[in-house]
């Protein structure tokens, strides 16, 4: 049986870091090993957590990865506030290359993210386009099926509908206290975009109603129009008294 594209596929959050310690033990690796090769997808703060993978400390800088071979790629979850651009889109095509390059070359595959179930499953279907492999997020599935297809530019913006935003934040929802402060700033700006747009859509509708006045206002009109009316009549007798009287 010839040997798994990507040999070990799964996701550094507490939830999943333990299956994942499992499946690079049973592989033999070790983070200094230039036989393995990992891609390892940011968190929400754009770090990367060496822990799981032996090493003594979690990091925001790249180089600090230098020495051993964990590649690091800045990209995290596209949302439904903030979709993948051509930006992300080609940061995540650049990781598929390096993987399919760096197994070309005979080295182990395995991918990273924080839970395990959309860009290091993207980048594994990617590869590896197999039923077990499709990634939960139909984002991600868009952009493995993207790099297949020549590295398909034209997908993005790339993101899930707000109907599912608050699925998406449960699977990549770290567990600090300012992560979950910062997943809750996310979910209020939605409610607002959501409120504004509602509001918007109102006043469109108001806007397009015929304009007529309103029944309480005719009616104070009316009534005006008749104490004017009824003020005048008097002033204009007494003016005709007064000439009759002159003549």
């Amino acid at each position: 049986m010839s040997e798994p594209v990507v040999i070990v596929q799964g996701g550094v959050h507490t939830s999943c870091v333990t299956d994942l310690k499992k499946k690079l033990a049973a592989c033999g690796y070790t983070p200094k090993d230039p036989t393995f090769f990992v891609v390892l997808f940011c968190d929400w703060h754009e770090e990367w957590n060496g822990v799981p993978f032996g090493l003594d400390f979690k990091s925001g800088k790249e180089s600090d990865f230098k020495a051993t071979n964990i590649h690091c790629v800045n990209v995290h979850d596209p949302t439904p506030l903030h979709h993948w651009m051509e930006a992300e889109l080609i940061t995540f095509y650049d990781a598929v290359d390096a993987a399919r390059d760096a197994r070309a070359a005979g080295k182990k595959v395995i991918s990273v993210c924080m839970k395990g179930e959309h860009r290091s499953k993207a980048l594994q279907h990617a590869l590896d386009p197999q039923p077990a492999h499709l990634p939960k997020c139909v984002s991600m599935q868009a952009a493995a099926k993207g790099w297949r297809d020549n590295r398909d530019m034209k997908i993005w913006p790339l993101g899930p509908e707000r109907s599912s935003r608050s699925k998406t934040v449960r699977a990549e929802k770290p567990d600090k206290p300012f992560d979950i402060l910062t997943h809750n700033m996310i979910e209020v700006e939605q409610r607002r975009a959501q409120k504004d747009a509602l509001a918007q859509q109102r006043a469109e509708e108001h806007a397009r109603r015929p304009r007529s006045p309103s029944p309480n206002l005719a009616r104070a009109r009316a009534a005006m129009d008749a104490k004017l009316a009824a003020d005048a009549t008097p002033k204009a007798e007494d003016a005709g008294a007064k000439k009759a009287r002159t003549a």
